[in-house]
């Protein structure tokens, strides 16, 4: 099956722009797929694209091309603006209901020292409706079913693995 064409604005984003990918997650008998950018897009099961949904959040820094002359020099002020910015980690389906499209902020003065923090924002499956905007979340998302499960590294000591439940009395 051919579905989700290569996303033209891949040729506008800076050259070092190898972080775009396509994310794709199974919603049932559809497919939603979402590049390094929004919007989600929602396709049947023969690959027709049936919707779109989602824009990215205020906080959202989108890469972009430098003005010609902005950095002289390969400085830690360059490095920090080239590493510096938002970009989508993945998608997926949260108890059949939710739709969880993972943001990435990483931040960077140099290429060793790139800090990740991820976020989320969470859309209704059906409606495409936001529900919550910059969930913070611990690490990167490994796997989600009824709970999103999410790893991180806090300390040299090694990994942890932790559960997340969007659907708690009191989340949005």
């Amino acid at each position: 099956m051919y579905f989700h064409p290569q996303d033209e604005r891949k040729h506008g984003v800076p050259y070092w722009g190898s972080w775009f990918g396509t994310f794709v997650a199974d919603a049932g008998d559809e497919l939603l797929a979402v590049n390094s950018l929004y919007p989600v897009y929602r396709y049947d099961s023969e690959g027709i694209l049936t919707d779109t949904f989602g824009n990215a959040s205020p906080s959202f820094r989108q890469p972009s091309r430098p003005d010609p002359g902005s950095f002289p020099s390969a400085n830690a002020e360059y490095y920090e603006w080239r590493n510096s910015f938002t970009t989508i980690g993945g998608i997926d389906v949260l108890a059949d209901s939710l739709v969880v499209v993972v943001l990435v902020d990483q931040n960077g003065d140099t290429h060793a020292a790139i800090e990740k923090h991820y976020r989320a924002d969470v859309f209704h499956l059906k409606s495409g409706e936001a529900i919550a905007r910059d969930v913070a979340l611990e690490g990167k998302v490994l796997h989600a079913d009824t709970l999103l499960y999410v790893a991180w590294r806090p300390t040299d000591e090694g990994w942890h693995i932790g559960l997340f439940d969007l659907r708690e009395e009191g989340s949005r």
